[in-house]
């Protein structure tokens, strides 16, 4: 069953359906899908973005990391949905 849910979890990974924020990523802005509530769940920084009342980020249910690289942030995703990272040389 863990497998299983590990899967859809991965599956879910920036499904704009299935996912309440945008995160724009890069100097480009690359758009990004991802769950408030799992980036809440595994991140103190983002818990309070999304729950403290107040935030912009509360309001808008955007996010702007324009110093975080966009070709590694969907493996940070992963991870903090998974615990897992494929590491590639």
């Amino acid at each position: 069953h863990q497998e299983e849910v590990l899967e859809a979890l991965k599956g879910s990974l920036n499904d704009e359906s299935l996912n309440d924020v945008k995160v724009f990523v890069g100097k480009e802005k690359k758009e990004f899908h991802a769950s408030s509530f799992f980036l809440a769940a595994r991140s103190p920084v983002f818990k309070a973005m999304f729950f403290t009342s107040g935030l912009r980020e509360q309001q808008t249910k955007e996010v702007k990391l324009p110093q975080t690289n966009p070709q590694i942030f969907p493996s940070f995703l992963e991870y903090l949905l998974t615990g897992e990272l494929e590491l590639t040389a």
